[in-house]
């Protein structure tokens, strides 16, 4: 898992947090509550300025002097009410003799989200090398993710977090990454990990909540699942259909046709046409726990959105720098409509809809909730009906689950029994492994010593013969050379007389024959 990083994207205002009273050569630092506690404060007569840290500064007007020699310093709300932002705010406040004032809420709402910041998880979701690196990069218009980077965690899973900043505003950025997804063999149950690991992210949440103090709740729920789809394939795989039909009952789920650019519109047409029907067919739901329920209608008219990610940017036609992809034929804009529908995703995740991601997904942890919850209230009820939970009152429910936790601690107990009893069934097992290994260990170090005795023997044997036949090489060598030395005559006479001694000894053989015959 990758450190936590922090991303400015444009520019960053830092808040009026605290107040800088500067004299000619140094300057100190005010903590606003500390003015708010106090009414004055003494300083030297020569201070000559003060201002706050940010943005521009109003001077004070000096107070006359006391027989102590000291300046007031106004109350904080009169230097709060010099700042721009609280004038412009001032000028925004309601008549209240005329209206109750309920169309600020979305001001202070706005405040609140700037001072907390924001929280949002994402999974990217697909095979290896359907650009899921390429496309967040290109929604944040900045290189979260590096294209070469490896990080592979348990169950395939990588998760990065980072800490991005707009103008005044923090979001704390999730990224859930699925790593070799499909490559195996047998991909039949490859979409159990994802789902696996968003229940664990819902359960990780249920025990935190459980909790006697509950503050700083630490939320890793996934809000949005983006799922890629090959546009190289036909239609989709039944891996495809599997993974989509059970993320769409524990996510936010919004399919993706990735490098789209690859086919014709003709072909993206009819491969939209295909994914719809197959989402008819399986009941797969698209965000179906949104509030707005045209903006669920205009998804499911969008789906699945045809995608192209690039970071690089180019000149167009009409001379402007468009980000997209450079072909030999032309210019693919990615923030063009006509071209692909990256710029719909991303106001859709981003710009407009963010929260509604967020807050449909407390439904999604409800009904996890309930399921779990109800599933361990039923194996100590009589019956083990949905119904007999149904009917008991808040009380009785508090006994039931009372109850479960005494069975677990039990049910712990006897674990923790047990599986001590397989230690030391373990441990016997091991020990009588280990003494029937150390035998036929010893026995076979004994059969291979037999075996190299009798080799070093025989390579023994076969030595002795290689020295008996060198030597009687060399004799003959010598009575061939010998041959070769003597003269011509004597040569012809014992040549002859092998000839002769072969005739006789051939006709001897031949009478021997006949008498035989």
């Amino acid at each position: 898992m990758k450190m936590m990083t922090n991303v400015k994207l444009g520019t960053t205002t830092p808040p009026d947090s605290t107040l800088s009273i500067v004299n000619n050569c140094n300057s100190i630092k005010v903590s606003p509550n500390y003015l708010q506690n106090s009414d004055e404060i003494s300083l030297s007569e020569n201070l000559s300025n003060i201002s706050f840290n940010s943005g521009p500064h109003t001077p004070l007007k000096e107070s006359s002097k006391s027989n102590s020699n000291t300046l007031k310093v106004p109350n904080i709300e009169e230097f709060k009410s010099n700042l721009p932002e609280i004038k412009k705010s001032l000028e925004l406040k309601p008549d209240f003799t005329k209206c109750p004032g309920l169309k600020f809420l979305s001001v202070q709402r706005e405040r609140l989200a700037c001072r907390k910041g924001g929280n949002f998880s994402i999974m990217l979701a697909g095979a290896r090398g359907t650009g899921k690196t390429t496309l967040l990069n290109s929604l944040f218009s900045s290189e979260l993710l590096k294209l070469d980077q490896e990080n592979v965690q348990d169950d395939n899973i990588s998760v990065n977090r980072f800490e991005l900043k707009e103008e005044k505003l923090t979001l704390n950025l999730q990224v859930i990454e699925t790593v070799n997804f499909g490559n195996t063999l047998d991909n039949s149950k490859a979409w159990e990990s994802i789902c696996k690991y968003i229940d664990d992210q819902f359960l990780k949440y249920l025990q935190q909540s459980q909790q006697p103090h509950r503050k700083n709740l630490y939320d890793t729920r996934i809000h949005c699942c983006l799922y890629f789809l090959n546009p190289s394939k036909c239609c989709l795989s039944e891996l495809d259909i599997q993974t989509m039909k059970n993320l769409s009952t524990r996510v936010n789920l919004i399919p993706v046709v990735s490098k789209s650019d690859i086919l014709t519109p003709e072909e993206l047409k009819n491969f939209k046409s295909t994914v719809k029907n197959i989402f008819h067919e399986y009941d797969i739901k698209i965000c179906q726990y949104f509030s707005d329920l045209s903006l669920v209608k205009f998804i499911d008219s969008l789906i699945p959105f045809s995608i192209i990610g690039s970071i690089d940017k180019y000149e167009n036609d009409q001379g402007e720098y468009v980000r997209g992809r450079k072909y030999h034929w032309g210019l693919v804009e990615i923030e063009n409509i006509n071209h692909c529908d990256f710029s719909l995703l991303r106001n859709l995740l981003i710009s407009e809809n963010m929260l509604e991601f967020i807050l449909s997904t407390e439904i999604y942890y409800e009904n996890f909730r309930s399921y779990y919850l109800t599933g361990k209230v039923e194996s100590v009820l009589e019956g083990g009906n949905r119904q007999d939970i149904l009917k008991l009152r808040g009380f009785e429910q508090l006994k039931a689950y009372t109850n479960v936790e005494t069975l677990e601690n039990n049910t712990s107990s006897l674990e923790k029994n047990w599986e001590l009893t397989l230690f030391e069934i373990y441990e016997k097992k091991k020990q009588e492994l280990d003494e029937k290994w150390d035998k036929k260990y010893a026995e076979k170090e004994e059969e291979v010593k037999l075996k190299k005795q009798k080799l070093f023997k025989l390579q023994e044997d076969l030595r002795f013969d290689l020295q008996e036949t060198n030597i009687k090489r060399k004799k003959l060598i010598d009575i061939v050379e010998l041959i070769s030395l003597q003269p011509s005559e004597s040569r012809n006479i014992s040549e002859s007389s092998v000839l002769v001694n072969s005739e006789v000894a051939s006709s001897q053989s031949c009478e021997s024959i006949q008498k035989e015959s």
